[in-house]
């Protein structure tokens, strides 16, 4: 979508300008979210907060996640022990072609790049390097494009790089 609207030659040159949506509050969206529910008599039981510690505040992650648990406890509400879980594990089904497409994208080096995130190791560190037989100078090559890319990694306040798509990363440890 970048492309779009940023590169001289896309048919949207110049007609909008980027907007970077940052991550939802928590208290905020949890609020939001506990009132939907509430509205149509719907409890949670903590559930809200499970998924929002799971998204991090990810705003199509969260919205996507809210709408299976809402789904999920209007068909199952009585009978549903772990709801924020089955919210999960419903998004991942409903992704995983998406995901798998993506992950066909990466090379061999971004997606040990990928993985170490994924699994909280430095990704350039010598453990995972060492692992997989690669040059840390060539981990940090991958991890430098991802970066630069900015759709799939970037860095924290404290310059720690992290996996933006919560689904991706969850997609990736039960592989």
């Amino acid at each position: 979508m970048r492309a779009l609207f940023s590169e001289y030659e896309r048919p949207f040159y110049g007609q909008a300008r980027p907007l970077e949506l940052s991550t939802l509050p928590l208290d905020e969206a949890a609020n939001d979210i506990e009132a939907l529910l509430g509205a149509e008599g719907l409890e949670a039981d903590g559930a809200v907060d499970e998924l929002l510690a799971f998204t991090g505040g990810h705003p199509q992650r969260t919205i996507l996640l809210a709408h299976h648990l809402f789904e999920l406890l209007v068909e199952h509400e009585e009978d549903l022990e772990r709801p924020a879980a089955a919210a999960i594990d419903l998004a991942l089904t409903e992704t995983a072609d998406a995901l798998q497409a993506l992950w066909d994208g990466f090379d061999r080096n971004e997606r040990v790049t990928l993985m170490a995130l994924s699994d909280g190791q430095a990704p350039t560190g010598s453990i995972v390097a060492s692992e997989h037989r690669i040059p840390r100078s060539t981990l940090r090559e991958a991890l430098d494009r991802l970066l630069a890319d900015q759709r799939h990694v970037q860095r924290d306040t404290d310059g720690s790089p992290y996996l933006l798509d919560p689904l991706l990363a969850e997609w990736l440890r039960r592989r």
